[in-house]
């Protein structure tokens, strides 16, 4: 998929949480609130993206990535996780 098409679907569906102090790179929160949910994450590192279960104990943020891969491969995988928008 067109990085711009990429981006355009993504920003459509799920609301951006990303480029904060929080999540330097592109996040769309898919499930939750900011401070405990899951989030599709863009990781330029390796060009993936990954969906993300996150919370917050003791003001450090807690990561478990649950599956990686293609955006398609992701979103395919979040499909049994309610939406937030």
């Amino acid at each position: 998929m067109e990085k711009s098409k990429t981006l355009n679907a993504l920003n459509t569906n799920f609301r951006m949480i990303g480029l904060s102090a929080d999540w330097i790179y592109q996040a769309w929160l898919i499930k939750g609130s900011l401070t405990k949910g899951a989030v599709i994450f863009e990781n330029e590192d390796n060009a993936t993206y990954e969906l993300v279960d996150f919370y917050y104990e003791d003001e450090q943020r807690v990561e478990n990535i649950l599956c990686s891969g293609s955006l398609r491969d992701v979103i395919e995988f979040s499909s049994c996780l309610k939406q937030t928008r």
